[in-house]
């Protein structure tokens, strides 16, 4: 729990702001000091160069806006993650999945569990018949005309007896 908590913080923990702005400064200026290295280099000719740094440029400025927008994912423009769009979505799934349950208020459950009978009883002591009486303890609620008539259906609605 505490190293889960420890990665809460160090996940919220924002970047430093003169950090970020010193980042894109070099990306920037690195970028667009690439033509007088790649004229230099591998690039003899100055269209094939000039391409090539488009390209270069496309992919560096394109993953700098990528996270720029994971910085602040949450929000109304058009590529924000709706989180109000998943909580309704997310009312109308339980909505949908509670529809139609039978509920029993907690007296009704009580009354079920003290209505219980106790069958079977003690032979003669042995290890078998110890085991008999712990297995057939308990009557299943389910099975008692009282159970049924509060409105107990199936046997997810029973309660859980150890």
């Amino acid at each position: 729990v505490v190293d889960y908590k420890h990665l809460l913080e160090l996940a919220s923990t924002p970047l430093p702001a003169p950090l970020v702005s010193m980042g894109r400064t070099f990306l920037f200026i690195w970028t667009f000091s690439m033509p007088l290295v790649l004229r230099q280099g591998p690039f003899t000719d100055f269209w094939t160069a000039e391409v090539f740094l488009f390209f270069l440029t496309y992919g560096f400025v394109g993953l700098e806006l990528v996270s720029m927008k994971l910085e602040a994912p949450f929000g109304d423009g058009v590529h924000d993650i709706r989180v109000s769009a998943i909580r309704d979505a997310a009312v109308v799934g339980m909505e949908q999945d509670l529809e139609g349950m039978d509920y029993q208020t907690i007296d009704q459950r009580r009354l079920a569990f003290s209505q219980q009978h106790i069958k079977g009883g003690i032979g003669d002591g042995g290890a078998n018949d110890q085991a008999k009486q712990d297995k057939d303890k308990y009557v299943d609620p389910a099975s008692t005309s009282e159970y049924r008539a509060m409105g107990g259906h199936d046997h997810h609605d029973m309660i859980p007896w150890d």
